[in-house]
């Protein structure tokens, strides 16, 4: 029975022949040798009783034993310092006779070559996607300084790469640790925490355990995400005239939208013509839900000069969202005779058609994004909407994955998978248990945009939705007010906050909120207060907020 040293030591030796008076010891390895990396000794013995056993010893050290042919040791060198060592094989008969043999060889993993020269055989590894060279190469540069966070970062790229997320999430940790503003781990760490995520999701077992993992794991991504952002933003340096636009985009990328208002308000009121001016800043007050700011600085914008194609993109969104359809048209119409190929443009028209509900469309639209921009989280969330809609679930969740991966920041698309989810109770009717699981992954899905975007209107009002759902009307009602707070203006908010304080008993409280619902959304005029269940579809009907490719000139 074989009985190897279960540590990483590995051991491979070349062919030298020993030969004693009752047994001849043979070996792949022989004195003088050079050896690196994980090595491999392999031994045949020859005798006329039979061989009960051989071992193996490293400097004197009996490091593993073998009792089957052909026997073997496997030695990580790097467990060893560079330089002489003396390895022997010492095989045993059932006559009591046994031998000994000396190899006395030498480690070299090129340890005097310094980190530098290991990380950049590492670098060259990942680029191919050779995972085990990258760990190999890496291993040695950790081994020659086990601070360098460069070292620890290719080790967590190759082990992330490989699929050993316990391991890339340690090195990831251990160069945070070492530096909290290693940006470039903290987005690793992010994309570790989805994987760990998708993984529970598709094995069998506890559900209970499963929904923790998920949700840890989700929160945790949305987590890093936001801490790395936070970072790029604070190594920005001094906002200049130069750097101004780079720094609003930055802003607006991490969802930091009242900021970026604060600093492109200012160049706007002193020269109301500039599109690159008057484009960021409708774009930040629109998903700052202050769609009566974006009209009105959309309507001084028009009135001085006119909009280019993202500028009509960005009317065509705004006069949709305030009722105004035939306007909305004929911006859209403008929009595209600007320049049917910018990206803005295209993802307004997503918007849209999504909004307006006309499917084809939207299918055509999302198809073509998909060509040209497919890896773009952005197209992954259209991508998603768009695959569940058409009963393509398996894909739906391929798209939201890798919209998630390429930007776990991406609070819209968490509130997708929130409303695909409550469809899913829905339409299966799902009762106890099966409904209370289906419910606490919604809620995992909420809680994930909540976190990535803290102040989000849209995420507070998804568990709005999810508290009514659940006849906590306590908790509705407290929600619904933080959602409000934050999006006075959204509709879908006041909508669900009708329906906690109608569900709670306050009819008079409920009626105030319903009149403000209807103030600023035109598909509420006239409507009662919901119930639940009518509070989600419109929710996931008409509240889905404008997610447009940000503007670039």
């Amino acid at each position: 029975m074989l009985n190897r040293f279960v540590g990483v030591f590995a051991l491979v030796v070349s062919g030298v022949s020993f030969a004693g008076a009752q047994i001849v010891v043979n070996t792949t390895t022989k004195t003088g040798d050079t050896i690196s990396g994980d090595h491999r000794f392999r031994v045949t013995v020859q005798s006329q009783s039979l061989v009960s056993q051989v071992e193996f010893y490293i400097n004197d050290n009996l490091v593993a034993t073998d009792e089957s042919t052909p026997y073997e040791f496997v030695l990580d060198t790097l467990l060893q310092n560079d330089g002489p060592i003396k390895v022997t094989v010492a095989a045993y008969n059932s006559a009591g006779e046994s031998k000994k043999v000396d190899l006395n060889i030498r480690v070299d993993n090129g340890m005097s070559l310094g980190v530098k020269h290991h990380v950049d055989i590492a670098e060259a590894a990942l680029t191919v996607g050779n995972w085990d060279a990258a760990i190999a190469a890496g291993r040695v540069a950790v081994k020659i300084n086990p601070n360098d966070n460069t070292a620890r970062m290719v080790m967590a790229r190759a082990y992330f790469g490989k699929g050993v997320f316990d391991l890339a999430q340690k090195f990831a940790e251990d160069a945070v640790a070492s530096d909290s503003s290693n940006i470039a781990a903290k987005e690793l760490l992010a994309g570790i925490s989805l994987r760990q995520a998708f993984r529970a999701l598709t094995l069998a077992g506890d559900r209970d355990r499963t929904l923790d993992t998920v949700s840890s794991a989700l929160k945790s991504a949305a987590r890093s995400r936001r801490d790395s952002m936070n970072e790029q933003m604070d190594k920005f340096g001094p906002v200049t005239d130069a750097n101004r636009f780079r720094y609003v985009d930055l802003l607006n990328q991490a969802g930091r939208f009242s900021l970026a208002i604060d600093i492109m308000a200012p160049r706007f009121e002193a020269n109301e013509v500039d599109s690159a001016v008057a484009n960021r800043l409708i774009y930040s007050q629109l998903r700052a839900g202050r769609y009566t700011d974006a009209s009105k600085t959309m309507a001084r914008h028009t009135r001085r000069g006119e909009p280019d194609a993202y500028g009509f993109a960005l009317k065509a969104v705004i006069e949709n969202w305030t009722g105004n359809d035939r306007a909305s048209a004929e911006a859209e119409r403008e929009a595209l005779l600007y320049d049917p190929s910018n990206m803005g443009v295209r993802t307004a028209q997503a918007f849209l058609s999504l909004r307006r509900g006309n499917p084809s469309t939207f299918a055509s639209i999302t198809g073509s994004l998909a060509e040209s921009a497919g890896s773009s989280p952005i197209t992954n969330y259209y991508l998603t909407a768009l695959n569940f809609m058409q009963g393509q679930f398996s894909s739906s969740d391929a798209t939201f994955q890798a919209g998630l991966l390429a930007d776990p920041g991406n609070y819209h698309i968490y509130l997708e998978k929130f409303n695909q989810t409550i469809s899913y109770l829905y339409s299966q009717n799902l009762q106890g248990d099966d409904k209370r699981y289906q419910l606490a992954f919604a809620k995992a899905f909420a809680e994930g945009a909540l976190e990535a975007k803290p102040e989000s209107f849209e995420a507070l009002t998804a568990l709005t939705v999810h508290a009514l759902i659940e006849e906590k009307w306590a908790d509705a009602i407290r929600l619904g007010q933080a959602a409000v707070a934050a999006g006075p203006e959204y509709g879908a908010a006041n909508y669900a906050l009708a329906g906690a304080y109608f569900g709670g008993g306050n009819t008079a409280e409920g009626t105030k909120v319903m009149a403000n619902a209807a103030k600023y959304d035109k598909y509420l005029d006239g409507i009662r207060a919901p119930k639940p269940d009518e509070a989600w579809r419109f929710f996931y009907r008409y509240g889905r907020t404008p997610l447009l490719f940000p503007p670039t000139s």
